[in-house]
């Protein structure tokens, strides 16, 4: 080595520790610089947005807070919702300033799980951020109910067809509506959401607006909607008549407690899982096979069910009708 450079091994091993230090010093002090100027670059952007809530007061003659409203932050990438909540924390530090932020806490958590781990404390680490929360009282699913089918002209509608059946359970919707009843009914059945019980909605909107004057067989106009809407996985099975998809559907249903029965209670009651069950078989048979059905039928819930769909015409195409209404609905809302 010496005959080839003129130095030592231990020259140029002296020569690699002085030079590695010297970068090791450079890269520390362009970090420092950077900190530096991000902090300066932070403690800037503060003072520009106080001197805005100071102008707002004194030109309001009242000292009035500014809000800032992030919604649905769970519902963004992992990633950006953490760095939406770091950046909140450390530049909008500022007096007079407030965020409101509207999240599904069990979601957000499973956000920060994702980025730092199943063990990681998410709980803990969101209250680095919040200062106080609220939850609001859970809505009065029979009073949206009443709101949403009115919305959309469905309450009272003469194209929705309904038998002189009555779900059971708390549903005390007054005025008394049949149609009301059945969606309530079915929506927390489905487990629908707020969200979903629109959209589910909307889907039996569109099939009114791609199907002229023609009435439909509420019920099961609804069913398959809600199903759509909810159960989406399994919507193709039942759509191509799959056992295994209608075992899937009843599988779904972990405990109902709801029953449907005649309005004036002279007879039993029957599950309304079921009837949603039995609904997805008849869709799939023949006028004349119905009609079998209907002559052996021994429960009158059946009975008055099955009844309104040979009055109406079967509902063999209603599957098809929802499938296509579902895209039409999104793209409207979408435009």
């Amino acid at each position: 080595m010496k005959q080839l450079t003129g130095m030592t091994t231990d020259n140029i091993g002296d020569m690699a520790t002085a030079s590695a230090g010297e970068v090791a010093e450079k890269i520390r002090d362009k970090l420092y610089e950077q900190n530096k100027e991000t902090k300066a670059a932070i403690a800037s952007f503060k003072s520009s947005l106080s001197s805005i809530v100071t102008h707002f007061e004194e030109d309001s003659k009242s000292k009035l807070p500014i809000f800032f409203f992030v919604d649905e932050l769970d519902r963004c990438r992992p990633n950006y919702a953490i760095e939406l909540l770091e950046t909140v924390k450390h530049l909008f530090g500022v007096n007079g300033v407030y965020f409101v932020i509207a999240t599904d806490t069990e979601q957000l958590c499973a956000s920060v799980n994702a980025v730092y781990g199943e063990r990681f404390s998410a709980d803990k680490y969101l209250r680095r951020f919040f200062h106080a929360e609220y939850t609001f009282p859970t809505l009065d699913n029979e009073l949206y109910t009443d709101y949403l089918l009115s919305k959309f002209g469905l309450q009272n509608s003469d194209r929705l067809v309904t038998p002189s059946l009555s779900p059971k359970r708390t549903f005390n919707i007054s005025p008394p509506n049949q149609n009301s009843s059945f969606f309530c009914a079915i929506s927390d059945l489905f487990g629908l959401t707020l969200r979903d019980q629109e959209q589910t909605a909307e889907i039996i909107d569109a099939v009114f607006l791609t199907t002229g004057d023609r009435k439909f067989h509420f019920p099961a106009l609804l069913t398959w909607a809600a199903i759509k809407q909810s159960r989406s996985d399994i919507f193709k099975d039942l759509y191509d008549s799959s056992a295994r998809g209608l075992k899937k559907l009843q599988d779904s249903f972990k405990k109902d407690t709801h029953y449907v029965g005649h309005s004036d209670g002279r007879t039993s009651l029957k599950n309304l899982s079921d009837i949603v069950c039995r609904i997805v078989e008849w869709t799939h048979e023949t006028q004349e096979r119905l009609y079998e059905r209907y002559n052996h039928i021994s429960h009158s819930v059946d009975n008055a069910i099955l009844g309104l769909a040979l009055n109406q015409g079967t509902f063999g195409d209603y599957p098809e009708l929802v499938s296509n209404a579902s895209s039409i609905s999104r793209g409207v809302k979408s435009v």
